[in-house]
This record gives C-alpha cells, structure tokens and sequence, in this order.
C-alpha cells in the first residue's frame, strides 16, 4: 500500500506540533498466500486492505509522537498484533524539513517480523486465526486491578442533541460496575480542532475512579461511543461522542493503541482548561504541574467561545450511581 498521505501534529519543532503538516506512509504486508481466498473470491478470507488503512490513518492522525521512528514502530506493532502476516516493512516519509537547502523529503523504512506468534501456513482454518487474535488480545491487557485508580476522561459531542450525549455517555460510564464517576466539569462550547467544515463542539472532563486496567477502560470507552452511534468517517470530524482517556493514575502507557496521557493533552485548551476546573493542582505523570502546563500555552481558551456548569450530582442509590441533571 504505497503513497499514503495524512495531515497529523508529529515532530520535535513546536510549531510542528501544534500547527501540523503533512505525511507520507507505505506499507508492505508478508503473509502466505491466500488460498480459501483464491478459491472463493472472498475478502473475509484474506486481508482487507480497506481496514488497514483504516488502521494506518488512526494511529497517524489521533495520535502523535516526536520521532519517525517511533510512529513507524507502532505502526508495525499494531499491523503485527491485529493481522495474520508474517512481517511487515514500514515507510514514512515528511515532505516539509525544516533545513536551510533543498530536500524532497525526510523519512524512515522499518521491517518487523513476528517472532513470538505462530502463523498458520493455510489461511484456511478459522479456529487458528482466532487462537491468534485471541491470544494476542489476552497478552495486552489484564482485566481488573486489585485497588480503585483515578482517571480523567475528555468528552466531546458536536452532533443532535450534544450535551444529551454527554449526558448519555456519563450515564452509561456510572453505570458500569467498575467504574465510579466522582466529578464532572462544566461544558464549554468550543470551536472544531482540524477538520473545520462542522459545527461546534460541547466539551468536559470527567473524574472517574475504576478497578479497570487502562486498556479495559480503554475498550469501555470505545464500547461507549460505539453505542451512541460514533461514526469514524472523516478523521477529526464530526461526532455524536468522543471519550478520550486523558490520565490514568500517575501512569505512562505508550503502546500501539493506546497512549496515555493522551498525547494531544498539554496543547488542547478545551482539555486543559476543564481539567484544571475540577483537579486545579493535579500533578502530571511525567513531573509537571497542571498551572505550569497551562502557563506555556500561549493560545489558551482561543477554541473556546462559552462555558456553562454540568449542575451534575451524584446520587449512590441501592449501590448503583446515577447521574441527574440539576436545570436550575
């Protein structure tokens, strides 16, 4: 798959970071040949480039990260964890360098091959595929913790009804046995990040505490979105809801789908600022404090044009949370 191009924020420079700019990917995948496919012209029975690059395009454009060669690293990462190959190369190019002459362009070329996975040789046998995915899944992530750990979860909604979704997802997150909600900030009104040919966004951050791996939280979140009919059409586009897991305790997660803190966190007013309304000290994972994050940036509040309390309160009732909306 050759000749990929997507606009994300990678790069050391600051104004790369927060400006953004283009990039180029191809991809190689090795697998053995697909015979079932062949036979039944089927693309179930082999890989559907489609959602490769549906892959690609998440990991470039919702994450972000200072070197090449870390994104090309996850990018290999996750093509190995998902899919049935056998090894896979990685190019990725950025056409605009910042250098004093002429350059076409700057890049990286990784090849990574499974080392720990058994590959069938006959993609003809579903239960082998499935042992794959299911053993590759179980490696990820451990289920549950042992002890109550304190989140923080970005909310955004800027389709229908928004703060009914808002609503909505918090309900469905306190509704989880795992899960407690314990703040919620108010709602700002802000303006689109990105893709600009949409409407306006209603933001939050909530606190939640959970005995939930952060991958499971994760998945939890996904699962939430999934159900109030997230679509992932355009990247950065319009949403019903968007659930992004900002901070999980004081950890530092960098895996291929999941990176925590969030990696957009300490550039986005519309996260930074109802954080600090409900966690004004908050001590970040890698040192700094919330006040001194929030100092550095230098166009704070220019996304957000109003704001407006939750009124949201907790209520325990027969040991189930619920939330309800105070209009006064």
């Amino acid at each position: 798959m050759q000749g990929m191009r997507f606009f994300a924020y990678h790069g050391l420079l600051p104004e790369e970071r927060s400006q953004g700019q283009s990039f180029e990917v191809d991809v190689e995948l090795y697998f053995c040949p697909p015979e079932k496919a062949i036979r039944t012209d089927d693309i179930q029975e082999t890989i559907d480039y489609r959602q490769v690059y549906q892959d690609i395009r998440e990991i470039v454009e919702e994450q972000q990260y200072r070197l090449l060669e870390t994104l090309a690293e996850r990018l290999a990462s996750s093509l190995l964890n998902k899919y049935s190959v056998t090894g896979v190369t990685i190019r990725v190019r950025k056409p605009e360098v910042s250098l004093p002459g002429p350059l076409n362009w700057a890049g990286v070329e990784i090849y990574r091959r499974r080392e720990t996975v058994e590959v069938p040789t006959n993609f003809s046998d579903p239960e082998a595929e499935k042992g794959i995915s299911m053993a590759a899944s179980n490696a990820r992530e451990k289920e549950e913790l042992s002890e109550w750990t304190p989140a923080y979860i970005g909310l955004g909604s800027n389709l229908g009804d928004r703060e009914a979704y808002l609503w909505q997802a918090l309900g469905l997150l306190a509704a989880h046995p795992g899960l407690r909600v314990v703040k919620v900030s108010s709602f700002y009104e802000t303006k689109p990040v990105g893709y600009q040919a949409q409407g306006l966004f209603i933001n939050a951050v909530a606190r939640v505490d959970t005995i939930y791996s952060a991958p499971k939280l994760y998945q939890t979140l996904k699962a939430i979105e999934n159900q109030l009919g997230r679509k992932r059409e355009i990247s950065w586009g319009p949403r019903t809801v968007d659930l992004d897991l900002l901070l999980f305790g004081d950890q530092i997660i960098e895996e291929p789908d999941l990176i925590v803190p969030h990696p957009y966190l300490e550039v986005r007013d519309f996260v930074l600022v109802p954080l600090a309304e409900i966690a004004p000290n908050l001590r970040l994972p890698q040192g700094s404090f919330l006040p001194e994050v929030i100092a550095k940036l230098a166009n704070l509040k220019t996304n957000l044009l109003s704001k407006w309390p939750s009124h949201a309160k907790m209520d325990r009732n027969d040991d189930i949370m619920m939330i309800t909306q105070d209009f006064k």
